[in-house]
């Protein structure tokens, strides 16, 4: 963000200034002088008076004598102290004895003047704390600026160093169940306790904060929402504090429905809608990504591909319509699935159609699955219609010079002499 050169001049407003005196002349020759250049003084006669106008009028810098009717200075000054820790005092004084001099120093005083009050000298030290208070004001102005833009953002925004917590937004807190940053500091350390711990996304037990601002690709961190206990997916970003060697301004994107819609649609890049397995297309990904693991290792590994198909599946079709011809395909995956190993890759290659990768099996071992699942789907009671159902299998395995295409195709030769030699069989080439 860019802003005018004069964004912060409103804190260079005029200064306003309490003068505590009890002698009418010193205080009415001194506030002569200094109305001149500072318009904004407020008089009182006592210490008692003083502290009553400061509470009520908060002003920029305190000026008052030491020994006062009521209430000397010393006593007033720590009484303002109480109330306004870093307020400017300065003490004038007739009495320059070291046990006064002492007392303003533990009071905490900004400065000590001699009296006759020189007033060049009062005049300098006036102009001294105007640049001190206008800085002030300004670094005041800028953090409120600040703070109202980070408060003002639905982002969870934190300041950190990656293992503590040194500021946070209202949407941080409200996240994390808390009113102030105060009350989350007294129960936790670091953000990155809520982090949920998943495969696949940051983890708050690991260097969270340097793999952030090291990472050429988008991390994902999951969160769960105090206020809701929805849990929530978020992509931090990081920005080096100028300034800070380690300290981080990070804020947290909300990409919860982005990464709902990216599993939707890697969803239907990847799955068959109807009955739950992989499609054609995620089958030649899984299946070129294998062949090339051959290669990569040179041998040494090997998989076998099963094509299935449902026996006579047209005549269920026609029979029965094409809702119970859905219910039956769902039905036969489900078994199917329940036959083959966890390691092997079911996909459904088209119509009545599947397949099956089975890694590490070799000819033989296929064989020996291929009859399983046969056996399985020729005892299966399919629901809503009064005759079994069967499967014919062609197997084959994986030669070094295949492609997708040269094994697929002698698959499906196998599942035709299959069902040439009268279907419910399994047969390889």
């Amino acid at each position: 963000m860019e802003l005018i050169e004069d964004f912060f001049a409103p804190a260079e407003g005029r200064l306003s200034i309490l003068y505590v005196e009890d002698s009418y002349v010193n205080r009415e020759y001194t506030l002569k002088i200094l109305e001149q250049r500072f318009p904004d003084i407020i008089t009182a006669e006592d210490g008692q008076q003083g502290l009553e106008l400061f509470e009520k009028h908060r002003p920029d810098i305190v000026i008052t004598d030491v020994r006062m009717p009521v209430m000397d200075g010393i006593t007033m000054a720590g009484k303002i102290k109480e109330i306004q820790h870093d307020a400017p005092i300065i003490i004038t004084s007739a009495f320059g004895d070291r046990e006064v001099l002492m007392q303003s120093i533990r009071t905490g005083v900004t400065r000590f003047i001699m009296k006759p009050i020189h007033m060049q000298e009062l005049l300098a030290t006036l102009d001294e704390l105007r640049t001190v208070i206008i800085l002030r004001r300004r670094l005041a102005l800028q953090q409120s600026f600040i703070e109202t833009v980070l408060d003002s953002q639905n982002l969870i925004t934190i300041l950190t160093d990656g293992e503590s917590l040194s500021g946070a937004n209202r949407a941080a807190l409200r996240f994390t169940g808390f009113e102030t940053l105060a009350a989350f500091r007294e129960k936790h350390k670091c953000i990155c306790e809520f982090f949920v711990e998943e495969e696949g996304f940051v983890s708050g037990k690991s260097d969270w904060l340097q793999a952030t601002t090291s990472s050429n690709v988008a991390l994902r961190v999951k969160m769960q929402d105090v206020a809701d206990g929805t849990t929530r997916i978020f992509s931090p970003h990081a920005s080096l504090v100028p300034g800070f060697e380690h300290r981080y301004i990070v804020s947290f994107f909300d990409i919860t429905e982005l990464e709902l819609q990216r599993q939707e649609l890697e969803k239907l890049a990847t799955i068959d809608p109807l009955t739950g397995v992989y499609n054609r297309h995620h089958f030649n990904t899984i299946l070129q990504f294998n062949i090339q693991k051959i290669h990569r290792y040179n041998g040494g590994h090997t998989f076998s591909i099963l094509m299935l198909d449902l026996d006579l599946f047209k005549s269920i079709n026609d029979t029965y319509g094409h809702l119970m011809g859905d219910e039956i395909l769902k039905e036969f995956t489900e078994k199917v699935q329940s036959s083959i190993r966890k390691s092997d890759f079911l996909a459904r290659w088209g119509g009545e159609e599947f397949v099956i990768l089975a890694p590490e099996a070799d000819l033989k071992q296929a064989m020996l699955l291929g009859e399983k699942v046969r056996e399985v789907v020729a005892s299966h009671v399919f629901q809503g219609i009064d005759r079994p159902l069967t499967t014919s299998v062609g197997i084959t395995q994986f030669q070094m010079n295949d492609t997708i295409n040269s094994i697929m195709d002698r698959a499906d030769r196998a599942l035709y002499e299959a069902k040439k030699a009268g279907r419910n069989c399994v047969r390889s080439e």
